[in-house]
């Protein structure tokens, strides 16, 4: 048997976690989960140096609450 290597191009990686159309995924999952939210949520763009993308936050003491009481930002994102 011969052994396979595989080398990993982090600089390919880091460019395609940057890359429009992952970008416009991530935003597309947000808003959706956002939906399912309603209000007392919002979405943020994130960026790094290896990676682009949105987070969702409260940005309100209820929603807050709701969040800690019913895990509601796990829910929405993993869609349960």
């Amino acid at each position: 048997m011969s052994e396979v290597k595989i080398k990993l191009l982090y600089r390919g990686f880091n460019e395609l976690r940057k890359s429009a159309e992952v970008v416009d995924e991530c935003k597309r999952h947000a808003e959706n989960a956002l939906v399912n939210l309603g209000e007392g949520y919002e979405i943020e763009p994130r960026s790094t140096s290896q990676r682009s993308g949105y987070a969702i936050r409260t940005n309100s003491y209820e929603s807050m609450l709701d969040n800690e009481k019913n895990n509601s930002l796990a829910k929405a994102v993993l869609g349960g």
